[in-house]
């Protein structure tokens, strides 16, 4: 089996991707991801909050405190997903053109650097040379230079729509999972928003014994447990067992969902905030929704930042002061 991983770096729900959705039968997720790429991924890859990981979170410059000769060796490596996968004999690839993320990704996998905007590179990842499962991992930051202004908007839709068009989305025995970290950074404030949070995932299974996904709204943390049913890997983790779940599980309006931030220009080396969240009305990625939640701050005690209803702010305010011990 063939798991591709695809990250859009801070790219919204934009037409390439509706197109795809379209014409290639993807399912579509609304995604409660962190605010910044390394917490999103982090996150992720490990089914837990980074506060969970390293004690006060994770700020931008946490990665400096792990590198050695350029390496980053994260002390909790051994919790990654593709460190899961590969004790279990599966081979690891990550692929990109940026070498920020290697800062993200722990140094014990290799990264190849490349044009991975193009026809050969891309048919190149598909090639069928293993006999090993295999997952690979590659990260674009299209957009987000958009964002950034270093190429417009236009051109990043562009290059976009034009890399999908390059892979084949009815590889068979293939698993595709595409996704965004976070919203548009140059919005994002120490207050924990959607603006931030709400991301989205996009989901396409080509084996013999599909996922059949049951909700269309998760956590950036979901994507663990998926992944680890799907390579039938047993989670034996209390947090990630009673606060994630595989996309298989109904959508739970009951549900809470957690987020964390670090603000660099308060503190680069821990997280800043956390927030905790239930959904009062979700009918879709596209469509208004309702929420409720509470944000505290570890520079600002005392400070409770609310919105919804009173029932269960005072609700979700027990369980962020409860779930982090750092605020």
């Amino acid at each position: 089996m063939n798991i591709y991983v695809m990250l859009f770096d801070a790219a919204p729900y934009c037409e390439p991707f509706r197109k795809l959705k379209k014409e290639s039968n993807f399912d579509i997720f609304g995604q409660i991801s962190n605010c910044f790429t390394t917490t999103s991924v982090v996150s992720m890859m490990t089914g837990k909050m980074p506060s969970d990981l390293e004690d006060g979170g994770i700020g931008y410059e946490s990665e400096l405190n792990y590198k050695s000769s350029g390496a980053i060796v994260w002390p909790w490596e051994n919790q990654l997903l593709l460190c899961e996968l590969q004790n279990n004999g599966w081979e690891v690839e990550i692929f990109t053109d940026n070498e920020f993320f290697g800062d993200v990704i722990s140094q014990k996998f290799t990264i190849t650097y490349g044009d991975i905007h193009s026809r050969e590179f891309i048919t190149n990842i598909q090639k069928e040379n293993s006999s090993q499962n295999k997952i690979s991992f590659v990260l674009y930051n299209t957009y987000h230079d958009a964002i950034g202004g270093k190429v417009s908007v236009e051109e990043a839709e562009s290059n976009i729509k034009s890399c999908l068009e390059y892979w084949d989305f009815d590889q068979k025995d293939s698993f595709f999972w595409m996704f965004a970290d976070h919203g548009d950074f140059t919005k994002i404030t120490e207050h924990i928003d959607p603006v931030g949070y709400m991301t989205w995932a996009m989901m396409k299974d080509n084996t013999d014994d599909p996922i059949i996904a049951k909700t269309d709204l998760i956590s950036i943390r979901d994507f663990y447990p998926t992944i680890m049913n799907k390579a039938k890997i047993d989670i034996d983790d209390p947090i990630i067992n009673s606060e994630c779940k595989s996309v298989t599980s109904p959508l739970d309006l009951k549900r809470v969902y957690y987020v964390e931030d670090g603000r660099s220009h308060i503190d680069l080396q821990n997280s800043t905030s956390a927030a905790a969240l239930k959904f009062d009305k979700w009918q879709g990625l596209d469509e208004e929704y309702k929420y409720s939640q509470v944000t505290l701050y570890r520079h600002r005690p005392g400070v409770v930042n609310r919105k919804g209803f009173p029932f269960n702010t005072n609700m979700l305010e027990t369980l962020v002061r409860t779930r982090f011990n750092w605020i």
